[in-house]
């Protein structure tokens, strides 16, 4: 029948799902700089400086810079361990992220709400909308990176193949979550179409319709 009515990008209940996760955070977190000050994070020199960084030298530097990223310098955590590639930028991004979104969802007052066995995805959620959300789905598939140092015209980042097994999110899940954050920062998408992975930028644009469904509950969760 004309016109057409586009089916949602997810289906409802799973969009509530996380739209309650991200009201949940915002209502806590709404009014902090982590989600007054949040950016679109973005790969390559744009946001981290790492030039003749290595090892461990490495690993602190990103965690340091994503802390700082995140406002969220004042974090007395760890850096998280790198047990894989010592150079594998995008993976000590996740992590880092990981760490730190983990350490706001366990200051938050009251417990998300969700299953305790959903926690893992909390996160990941939190640190979506924390603005690290590309490194995020990008690490989740099939292909992650790393760094390789002394290239001409500078440091690249080289292909690995080793997909995140600590994301139990899925790929739609995760797009839509970057569209969310999108849509509630009012940020313009050109660098997540930009830097996402090609099957999940495909998907970017029908996440965007579906999200702003959403924007005036998230603003109004913030507040």
């Amino acid at each position: 029948m004309w016109p057409f009515k586009p089916s949602p990008f997810l289906d409802e209940d799973t969009m509530r799902w996380h739209v309650d996760i991200v009201c949940w955070y915002l209502h806590h977190f709404g009014q902090k700089p982590v989600v007054t000050e949040s950016r679109l994070i973005l790969p390559g020199p744009y946001h981290y400086k790492l030039d003749g960084l290595e090892g461990e030298e490495l690993g602190r530097g990103i965690f340091t810079q994503t802390k700082a990223l995140a406002h969220m310098s004042q974090l007395d955590i760890r850096a998280p361990n790198n047990d894989g590639e010592p150079n594998d930028v995008y993976r000590m991004v996740v992590l880092s992220a990981r760490r730190v979104a983990r350490s706001v969802v366990a200051s938050a007052p009251k417990r998300p709400p969700v299953n305790r066995d959903e926690i893992r995805a909390v996160v990941d959620i939190v640190a979506c909308m924390m603005g690290f959300g590309i490194f995020i789905a990008n690490h989740a598939i099939i292909d992650t990176y790393y760094y390789r140092h002394g290239t001409k015209g500078g440091d690249a980042l080289i292909r690995s193949s080793t997909a995140d097994p600590d994301c139990i999110l899925s790929e739609r899940d995760l797009v839509f979550d970057i569209a969310l954050f999108l849509s509630f920062r009012g940020l313009k998408p050109n660098g997540a179409f930009d830097y996402l992975e090609k099957q999940l930028n495909e998907q970017l644009g029908d996440a965007l319709r579906s999200a702003a469904a959403f924007t005036e509950e998230l603003k109004a969760a913030a507040w």
